[in-house]
């Protein structure tokens, strides 16, 4: 039975599966979901599951994007850091 059609006949909705966009292009909106959750919960707090929560993506996508927590939130900082320097230029 597909997701559509257990939808019309009354079942629990079930996350849609997100569109197939490759890892280059879905680390950015990774960032996003980690920056959110970080903003939230704190370190201890982001977890890669509540990052691939998020941005709306299993795990196993999240890991085709980066190999860790510690990775994404590496990434994170740096992004940030351009961000900032180029703000401040």
């Amino acid at each position: 039975m597909s997701r559509a059609m257990s939808h019309r006949s009354g079942h629990p909705d079930r996350r849609s599966r997100a569109a197939h966009l490759g890892p280059v292009a879905r680390r950015p909106l990774v960032l996003d979901a980690a920056l959110a959750v970080w903003d939230r919960h704190g370190y201890a707090g982001a977890t890669t599951a509540a990052i691939a929560e998020e941005a709306g993506v299993s795990k196993p996508v999240l890991y085709e994007c980066y190999s860790t927590k510690d990775a994404i939130l590496f990434a994170l900082l740096d992004r940030e850091e351009e961000r900032l320097m180029a703000a401040v230029a």
